[in-house]
């Protein structure tokens, strides 16, 4: 094998790679859902969370808030490159989101058990119960 024909089928290769992991990850986060999911899972990985109420949140989370935070739910299903402004959005929007979950479970009612699972109690709703938020200065 000659130097070019190497060269060339090595850049292929690595383009078809590249060409694959990236449209493996848009395929997998075509769901909004799935992708509030795997957000929550990765920010939150530290605690124990049940999957099924984590699914149950993400359902939820994304019929109350889908239209309210379409542009950052599109811009997170296309941050693949771990660089960047897109990265920097998408990590804000995990934020949210993660903020969100937490205060929606029930973290804050037993502070201090850290191995117990979070569970997800109910959507927050800062507009129907604003004395819960633990995040609030006084």
């Amino acid at each position: 094998m000659k130097r070019r024909s190497f060269i060339r089928y090595t850049v292929a290769g690595i383009c078809g790679a590249l060409f694959l992991g990236v449209g493996w990850k848009i395929f997998i986060h075509r769901d909004k859902k799935r992708l509030v999911a795997d957000l929550v899972r990765r920010r939150l990985g530290y605690l124990e969370i049940d999957d099924g109420d984590l699914e149950k949140f993400a359902g939820e989370f994304v019929e109350r808030y889908g239209l309210v935070f379409e542009k950052e739910i599109e811009i997170a299903s296309g941050a693949i490159l771990p660089f960047g402004r897109i990265r920097r959005e998408r990590d804000a929007f995990a934020y949210k989101v993660s903020l969100i979950f937490l205060q929606s479970s029930n973290l804050w009612k037993r502070p201090f058990e850290d191995m117990a699972k979070v569970r997800y109690l109910s959507l927050y709703d800062p507009y129907v119960a604003g004395c819960q938020n633990v995040f609030a200065e006084l």
